[in-house]
């Protein structure tokens, strides 16, 4: 089996791969004639012994944000192996192939969206972002709970207003795993026919009149979806949808979606039973070079250390024993060792045998470095491939519950 990037010559046989394996109508002719989507991104594939193509897969790079540092990030997408190949394999040779370009390319992190996290988690992915879906009835929106209309709301008919890009760019800059947006990521969640494809993007400022907030709603029969909402704080939230209830004539229900989990604001509605809520994760990443990203890391004020033994199957220069010292903030030295080496207690006090303060498979490491939740938290504790042995007051002031977002689906 050969797993590789294809070429021009191959994209039409890599279209129908992904026709068969999801069952979605494909013209051929036009397929065809499609442009290969040099410079973004790369097309994969998997090969059989006689040179048919197994399985095929999209990796698009991105630049996205980690600690308030902008990093390179791969974005896994468009997954497909045809049926008689499954099980065989292809997948795992593709990955793993990428990895290696990946890291070669300075990307430090991928992002996922799965069909199966347990089939991703073999690869070192962990799930990250978990985001909420409210619907409420317009009528659960009431000016005594704070949902009013205390600011202007503006229709926006282009995507490449500056008002939305510098509202998105603050929002993004403090959330791991958002994606900086360029213009070919614009053009993917609006358009500049917000007319035709039923998309509007209003413009929200607050009582001091500036800017604070957008969100962009499409209709769904008798709901008004918000498909992306940005915003600084829970007050702009209430008063877009303080607008939003204006249009309670063409609408019964607002859903939210893709919101942070962190910023649920369901709490303030006065009546739970004129309201939906689910809870779920949407996506997954994994960390490419832990050196670099640990490297990268915001940590906390003062000073102080710690020791790690790191597993990564699927990318061996991951594996070792990690010792990182920092001071206000950031990293001031980092030491790998081989895997089973005894820490030098440079970091932090050492173990008996000089074992390392914790242990953790890649997967669970990138949960806790973009900040799913507190190290110590009850749902940490159950993750696999996490131990934690000693120095529990340094781990706990590091790896803590932060801001992480991903809207953008590839």
């Amino acid at each position: 089996m050969e797993a590789r990037k294809i070429g021009r010559e191959e994209v039409p046989a890599s279209r129908k791969i992904s026709a068969v394996a999801f069952q979605y109508g494909f013209d051929c002719k036009v397929g065809e004639s499609d442009p290969y989507p040099f410079g973004h991104m790369d097309m994969w594939g998997a090969f059989d012994g006689g040179g048919r193509m197994m399985s095929r897969m999209d990796v698009l790079h991105h630049t996205a944000y980690l600690d308030g540092h902008e990093v390179g990030s791969a974005g896994i997408g468009g997954v497909a192996t045809l049926p008689e190949y499954r099980n065989m394999g292809a997948v795992r040779a593709m990955i793993s192939a990428a990895f290696g370009d990946m890291a070669a390319r300075g990307q430090c992190i991928s992002q996922l969206f799965p069909f199966d996290f347990g089939y991703y988690a073999k690869f070192g992915y962990g799930a990250y972002f978990e985001r909420i879906h409210i619907k409420a009835r317009m009528e659960a929106l009431t000016d005594a709970a704070g949902f009013v209309r205390n600011g202007d709301c503006t229709f926006v008919d282009s995507k490449d207003d500056v008002r939305l890009h510098g509202l998105y760019g603050r929002y993004a800059a403090v959330r791991n795993g958002a994606l900086k947006r360029d213009g070919r990521l614009w053009g993917d969640r609006l358009s500049d026919n917000a007319y035709l494809r039923r998309l509007y993007p209003y413009v929200y400022s607050g009582r001091t009149g500036a800017p604070t907030g957008y969100f962009v709603f499409s209709p769904e029969n008798d709901c008004m979806r918000i498909v992306e909402i940005c915003y600084e704080c829970l007050d702009d939230i209430k008063g877009m949808l303080g607008f939003a209830k204006n249009l309670d004539r063409q609408f019964t229900h607002v859903i939210v979606h893709e919101l942070p989990a962190a910023d649920d604001f369901s709490l303030a509605l006065p009546d739970q039973k004129l309201m939906e809520r689910t809870l779920h994760y949407s996506s997954m990443a994994r960390i490419v070079d832990v050196g670099r990203v640990l490297g990268l890391m915001r940590y906390p004020m003062g000073k102080g250390g710690f020791s790690m033994s790191v597993s990564d199957p699927s990318i061996p220069a991951n594996e070792g024993l990690f010792e990182v010292r920092y001071r206000d903030g950031v990293a001031t030295d980092m030491e790998r060792r081989p895997a089973g080496t005894a820490a030098s207690g440079k970091a932090a006090p050492t173990r008996p045998g000089g074992g390392p303060d914790m242990e953790v498979a890649v997967g669970a490491l990138a949960m806790l470095v973009m900040g799913t939740d507190h190290i110590f938290s009850r749902r940490c504790g159950a993750l696999p491939g996490l131990r934690v042995h000693a120095n529990h007051k340094a781990l706990g002031e590091v790896f803590v519950r932060k801001d992480v977002f991903l809207g953008d689906h590839f």
